[in-house]
């Protein structure tokens, strides 16, 4: 918009959105991590609400993929949370309780 004379022109060795234009690390995760502090601010009802919004919108989206035949490579087996020094160490037993 700002040189609608320019040409811009994208190229991926393999299919397009493939490398780094397409990537997002690989993760489409829920807020359930994010609980304590959605709680904090918005109080335990709408947390909840939150993260049960979030893991449903996951499903919608494995959903759709499946319903259009998208091989999006989608995996909902979970996820691992680890710490890596003493401070962080416990801040997920929230979460999980």
């Amino acid at each position: 918009q700002q040189a609608p004379k320019k040409h811009v022109v994208v190229i991926e060795k393999g299919l397009c959105g493939s490398g780094a234009s397409g990537a997002n690390g690989g993760c489409m995760l829920t807020w359930s991590t994010k609980f304590p502090t959605l709680k904090r601010l918005f109080g335990e009802a709408q947390a909840a609400w939150l993260v049960k919004e979030s893991e449903q919108a996951v499903l919608e989206i494995d959903a759709f993929c499946k319903q259009h035949h998208i091989d999006a490579q989608l995996s909902l087996k979970g996820v691992y949370y680890t710490a890596t020094n003493h401070v962080q160490a416990g801040s997920m037993q929230p979460v999980v309780d």
